[in-house]
Order: C-alpha cells, then structure tokens, then sequence
C-alpha cells in the first residue's frame, strides 16, 4: 500500500523522493525496498542524506539491511527541517532481526517511515554510501560476535551492546574504526588493519579464528575485553587459565587502577561496576600486568583488570559506558601502546576539533561569534586569548612529536573555548533557564 518511490528534485539536489500515504489509510509505515548485491563487510557502516520539511507525521524512520536469513536494521531522524541531513549509521549501532548471515551478503535495503498522525507527508533520499573501509578510511577493525548472537538469541544484545560502547568511546576521541561479522571474518578483509578489537566474543568460528592468528602471526595487533583465548589462537596469543570470578563471596569490583608508568597516557583510574571478571592468577612470562581491580573501599582485589603480552592487549571484563571520558582515555592508551600512529592521529583530531562547537567549524568561526556575543566582555576576551595560546602550544607539541601532551594541551583548549562561549551567553531581563536530564 505504500505509494510508489520516484526521481525528485530537493533543495538543488536530485534525489529518490518516498511519499507518506497516511492520510484516509490504515498503514503501520511506509516501506521502500531496494533489491541489491552489496558487500558491506569490511567498512564501519553506511551513509546517506535526507531532506524533510515535516516529519510530524512520522514516529520514527528505521533502514534495513537483508541478509541471508535475517535483517540488520538501526533507526534514523532528519536533523533539519530546512536542508538535507547527513545521517551516519555505524554497523555496531544496528541491532539484529531473526539470523542474518553476514554483511557480506546483503541483498536487499528497505527504508520505513512509521505512522505517528494520520497526515502525509514526504521525503527524500540521496547518495547512500559506504564509510570507514578498512585500508582506507580506517586500520581499526571491530569485531562483531554476530555467530555467537546467531546460536544463542540471548547473547544477541551483549553482543550489540559492548560493540557500541567500545564504537561509541573511540568516536569521542576521534578515531576511525571499521565492523566486520565474524562471520565476515578472512585474512584478505583484514589485510588492510593494524589492530583488531574484540569488545565481546564468547565463542569464535573456525574460520574466524585462522584469520586471526594469520593477522597477529604477520604484526597484527589485538585488543580484547573478557576473552578466553580459542585453542587455535593460542601458538601466537595467550594469556594462561582464567576462572570466571563472580557471586556473593567474590570482590565488589569498582575500579581500575593503572600502575604508573605502565600504559603512558592512560589516566591512573578508571570506575567501573563489574558483576564478573575473567580471574587470571598464573600467567605465562610473555604477560605483564598493566593495572588491577579495586573493590568498592578502593582497595586492590589480587585480579589483574588489564594484561598485556607483545602483541595484545587484554581486559579481563567488557566495557561499561560508565566514567565515559576516562572510558574513552584508557582506550585510546591501549591503542597507541599497540599501535604508536594512533597518538599522532589523535592528536591532530583534537587539534582540528578545537573551534567546533555549537554549530561553528572552525576556531576561528568560533572566537570571532563568541565575542560578538558578549559585547567584548574582557573576561570571554581573556579566557580567548588564554585558548589561543594552548592552542598554538598543542600543535607545536604535535609537531615535536610529543603526541600525548597535543592530546591533553588540545583538550584543554576545547574547554577553556567551551566555557568562554557559555560566559558570552547574556541572560535576557528575567529568564530562567534549567535543563532536565531525561533519564
């Protein structure tokens, strides 16, 4: 029942346009099928614009992938209501509908607009497209348990969830990052990686497993949360025996605590509530441990909570998106020990980001509206002058080579920058102003 797609004209740009047929109908949505033959395994997701001048009408819009078997799918907004949107969709943000076989194998995109007012209405789309391929866009590869979330239903959200947390701390610090399906997995699609992150793989293929023992046998680098290394791995990655350690008469774990000095750039603690971990005691000569539990009176527990060996890099339990700030520091640190290149792009990120905030993109852009806004109030123009030099001062550090103080110099910067901007923001003669935090 839903009308019929076509080729239109939006703002200058051609594009598919879909039309809303709600009004006088009973439709739940409004579904567009595509049939295709597109291999998606080996980039972080898909990309497209959309252009709707009244979403009212629709309660949500969903974009779905057909793979042999079953659907990935994620839901999507329009953010404007006067231009086109870019909408950005990492695959470790899609959840899964029935078994699907893989991204590699995806034969059909449907598009749906969901019925919230018996109103139509229409939009358009245009220029989908792949992001983050590895070798190009990216040399950070996640991988995604979807094997595991095939054979036991009850995984599938673990398996979606810690993915997407480990996605969602590197894109705070910038880095780019490709998803393949375990089931994706071969030697040829990592061949353009540097590092592979297991976020949450209670069990790997066969297959799987080779592509990652050829990876780490040729210089591959791994990052790994709660991982029981599979037999076949074991010739180039060990870590010893572990006990999964959880229950009334285990410790309260609450935090990580990095030995200093052991992983530079990593802050000295991270919280963290786990239910469980991974206990290692013996561990093999090739392993050193980088830091340890704390129970909840900040006491040391005996369980390492991070072990390294030459070539990897393990925590003994999955992310959690609490402390997401020091989250997303203590990953950037496991990165850069692994792979050196990681700090120098980061830092240049960071550099770059200083300037891009509330909808301005550049430094410049940002300081020259900021103080227009404050009426050259001599405290917005000092705090300024104080980012420019921290500014200056981090892309010196990044130029010396001195990657991890660009980093924080950077950082710094961006808040200084921040808060200027909030001081230039004049209260209007009795406003009252509040923010409620949903949840």
């Amino acid at each position: 029942g839903s009308a019929p797609p076509a080729a239109g004209t939006a703002v200058g740009r051609r594009a598919m346009r879909l039309r809303c047929n709600f009004a006088g109908t009973t439709m739940q949505r409004a579904s567009w099928d595509l049939a295709c033959n597109i291999d998606l395994a080996d980039c972080r997701g898909i990309q497209f614009d959309v252009f709707c001048t009244n979403a009212h009408p629709v309660s949500n819009f969903s974009i779905y992938f057909e793979s042999e078997g079953g659907w990935y799918t994620a839901p999507f907004h329009p953010e404007s209501t006067e231009g086109w949107s870019t909408i950005q969709l990492p695959k470790t943000g899609t959840r899964t509908e029935g078994k699907p076989g893989g991204w590699s194998k995806i034969k059909t995109i449907r598009i749906s607009a969901w019925r919230g007012e018996d109103t139509d209405t229409e939009f358009y789309i245009a220029a989908i497209r792949k992001i983050g391929a590895i070798g190009t866009d990216a040399s950070i590869a996640i991988i995604r348990a979807e094997s595991a979330a095939a054979k036991r239903p009850s995984e599938a959200e673990s398996v979606e969830r810690f993915a997407e947390a480990v996605a969602l701390a590197l894109d705070r610090e910038n880095i780019p990052t490709a998803s393949i399906s375990d089931l994706d997995l071969t030697p040829q699609r990592l061949s353009g990686a540097k590092l592979v992150i297991l976020p949450h793989n209670p069990s790997l293929p066969d297959a799987a497993a080779d592509a990652l023992k050829e990876f780490v046998a040729r210089g591959g680098k791994l990052l790994a949360f709660f991982f029981s290394t599979p037999p076949r791995l074991r010739p180039v990655l060990d870590f010893g025996p572990a006990h999964f350690v959880s229950g009334p008469s285990a410790p309260r774990f609450s935090a990580i605590r990095f030995s200093e000095g052991a992983l530079p750039g990593a802050p000295p603690r991270v919280s963290q509530r786990s239910w469980g971990i991974h206990g290692y005691k013996a561990l093999p000569p090739t392993c050193r441990v980088l830091a340890e539990w704390l129970d909840e009176a900040g006491q040391p527990t005996g369980y390492p909570a991070v072990i390294a060996t030459p070539n990897a890099i393990l925590m003994t339990h999955v992310l959690l998106p609490d402390d997401a700030t020091n989250k997303s520091r203590m990953l950037l640190a496991m990165l850069g020990s692994l792979v050196p290149d990681v700090w120098r792009s980061a830092a240049r990120a960071r550099i770059a980001d200083v300037g891009r905030i509330a909808g301005y993109d550049s430094f410049e852009t940002a300081t020259h509206a900021i103080i227009s806004a404050s009426h050259d109030d001599p405290g917005v123009g000092k705090k300024i002058s104080e980012t420019r030099k921290l500014l200056a001062s981090a892309t010196a550090l990044e130029k010396e080579g001195k990657y991890i103080d660009a980093v924080d110099t950077a950082t710094l910067a961006s808040r200084q920058l921040l808060e200027s901007y909030c001081m230039s923001r004049k209260a209007l003669p009795g406003e009252f102003r509040a923010f409620w935090c949903h949840s």
